[in-house]
């Protein structure tokens, strides 16, 4: 997983967009992102799946629903 230090959330690859807008980029696993104080993966799953250059699964909108969820929103 990869994130910026100042975001909230956790992203799929180094080349999506939002983290391409910031200078202090961090990677590591999902156990230390939390510890980074990430709040999760990022409501925006299809893009990051599309700018990683990974397939977006039919389920997506169900599978952006559990990440919702599991935010708590």
């Amino acid at each position: 997983m990869w994130w910026a230090a100042g975001g909230d959330v956790m992203h799929l690859c180094e080349e999506v967009s939002d983290l391409q807008r910031s200078s202090d980029v961090a990677s590591g696993t999902v156990a230390e992102a939390f510890a980074a104080g990430k709040e999760g993966i990022t409501l925006n799953v299809g893009s990051n799946l599309e700018q990683c250059g990974l397939d977006i699964p039919e389920n997506i909108e169900e599978i952006v629903e559990w990440v919702r969820s599991s935010r708590g929103r």
